[in-house]
């Protein structure tokens, strides 16, 4: 009985996690609009590659193919279960805002450039773009948690102007949330919530989005560094962006990041050396899912299981303690018993529903 429900365990947990990384199935697509601007001057913007370099670059992480919008696209592979663009990595506050420093060797394109959208037979894949930006990612906060989410491929940023609004919705299970105290971890990636837990925390939570453009630099400032000093209690420090000579991973030291950002022209004429048609496209990721579950031992699922378990419950209880710490400071405030009561009763109301969600 136990090997039948550890099986069923694996087949559950990897139908949405592969090599070549698939998530489970998000549902109906959430629908765009154009987004607003912000004007400013943008007159010095020189090109030292083309979109071709990028082709090149990413084929040995990834595979190619094509998108009845897009064009080409990037599928990455990565042996991580439930991946999300701009998890593995750390956040850092730098003289171009808030800035992703991906601990991938090829993240220096595809989290600086372009865009991430999410296909129910292929997964998670990159469009690629041409204008740098220190992350092309939306937020959401509140006085626990913050959460970010990458910007779909028609929210376009266009020399000269900026994003400062989203008409549309992203939907729930795009967006990554931690807990205020972890945001700004080394390792942010071993303190993300469950997605499952999603719905709840947008509902306690307000987006803002606000990437400019400001002295010729792409600056994301959608996220107020004086919020995020008080929910991890701690000053954050400010990175100076310095750009390296070479291509690999962005490096943080002392005060300075070091990260690879070469200007880049779009270039509508060249294309990847190999790019699969979209049915063998597909065909490859359901092959390497089913070779992932096969290879992938019933402990590594269980244990798992129980990190996930264990944050849940301790995002649990920060709500728990957050919420009767505000009936107390109420009650405090209250002129009278009656008022008190209805203080307490609150409290209790919310406190069941909290269980009931989580």
């Amino acid at each position: 009985m136990k090997k039948i429900i550890l099986a069923g365990i694996v087949v559950v947990l990897f139908a949405a996690s592969c090599i070549i990384y698939v998530p489970r199935d998000y549902g109906e697509r959430p629908q765009y609009q154009e987004e607003d601007y912000y004007d400013d001057s943008y007159d010095d913007y020189r090109s030292d590659r083309n979109t071709s370099y990028f082709y090149d670059y990413l084929s040995p992480y990834g595979i190619w193919t094509q998108h009845s919008l897009h064009g080409y696209i990037w599928i990455p592979r990565i042996n991580r279960y439930q991946w999300r663009p701009y998890s593995y990595g750390q956040w850092i506050w730098s003289d171009f805002g808030w800035t992703w420093a991906s601990r991938y060797k090829w993240g220096w394109i595809p989290f600086h450039y372009g865009r991430w959208d999410w296909d129910s037979n292929i997964g998670w894949y990159w469009v690629p773009g041409y204008m740098w930006g220190p992350a092309w990612v939306t937020w959401r906060t509140s006085n626990m948690y913050i959460g970010w989410a990458p910007l779909p491929p028609n929210i376009q940023f266009i020399p000269g102007r900026g994003i400062f609004s989203l008409r549309g919705s992203i939907h729930h299970r795009y967006w990554i949330f931690v807990n205020g105290l972890n945001f700004t971890g080394r390792n942010v990636y071993r303190h993300i919530l469950p997605f499952e837990r999603n719905l709840t925390i947008i509902n306690l939570t307000v987006v803002n989005t606000n990437i400019i453009l400001r002295n010729n630099r792409v600056l994301n400032l959608g996220l107020d560094v004086v919020h995020v000093e008080q929910l991890g209690k701690q000053r954050v420090r400010k990175y100076k962006l310095q750009e390296a000579n070479q291509v690999g991973r962005t490096r943080v030291s002392g005060d300075n990041a070091i990260i690879y950002k070469p200007s880049v022209e779009k270039s509508t004429s060249s294309r990847p050396k190999s790019v699969l048609e979209r049915r063998e496209a597909e065909a490859r990721v359901l092959k390497v899912r089913k070779q992932r579950m096969e290879e992938t031992a019933p402990r590594e699922i269980e244990d798992y299981q129980k990190k996930e378990v264990k944050i849940l419950e301790k995002s649990q209880t920060e709500e728990s303690i957050a919420l009767q710490k505000r009936m107390e400071k109420n009650k405090q405030a209250s002129k009278n018993a009656v008022e008190k009561k209805k203080i307490e009763q609150d409290y209790q109301s919310k406190t069941k529903k909290l269980k009931e969600r989580h």
